[in-house]
């Protein structure tokens, strides 16, 4: 089964390959009707049936793009904190490296075409768009905020 669009469901790439089983999948939807904004994917995790990192690289080639576990990448502070924090934590959005002529911006939607926009005009470079989860995003935007501040960052 394809969602609009042409994409393959979540749930069955996850199945496909073999991250969950069919029943997994079933009990993540039943309990993501007793849940009012929560996506299954995340029903999925909370449910222990998938490892976040491997939802979010599932995600990452559902959407076509590259999925970045920002606590294994070597993110450059520098250009961390190119984006001022308030536009970052709206759009749920860190630059994390620069490349041939263009930024790489871990994103939470790598598809909010609004938010590539802006980051771009915002940024005035191409901006690539690469998946990572949103709570390592947050963290890694106090980092470079603290770091740009020139104080200590803690969790």
């Amino acid at each position: 089964m394809r969602r609009a669009g042409g994409r393959k469901l979540i749930g069955e790439m996850l199945i496909a390959k073999g991250l969950i089983t069919p029943k997994q999948l079933e009990e993540g939807l039943a309990a993501q009707k007793d849940t009012t904004d929560m996506r299954i994917g995340a029903v999925l995790v909370n449910l222990g049936h998938v490892e976040e990192d491997q939802l979010y690289a599932t995600l990452a080639e559902q959407q076509n793009v590259r999925y970045v576990s920002l606590q294994r990448f070597g993110v450059d502070m520098n250009v961390a904190a190119l984006l001022d924090k308030t536009t970052a934590q709206r759009y749920r959005a860190v630059p994390i490296a620069r490349g041939d002529g263009n930024i790489q911006v871990a994103m939470a939607d790598p598809e909010d075409v609004i938010a590539l926009d802006d980051l771009r005009m915002r940024l005035q470079v191409p901006v690539e768009a690469v998946l990572a989860t949103p709570e390592s995003i947050e963290v890694t935007i106090e980092r470079a905020h603290a770091w740009r501040a020139g104080s200590t960052w803690t969790p």
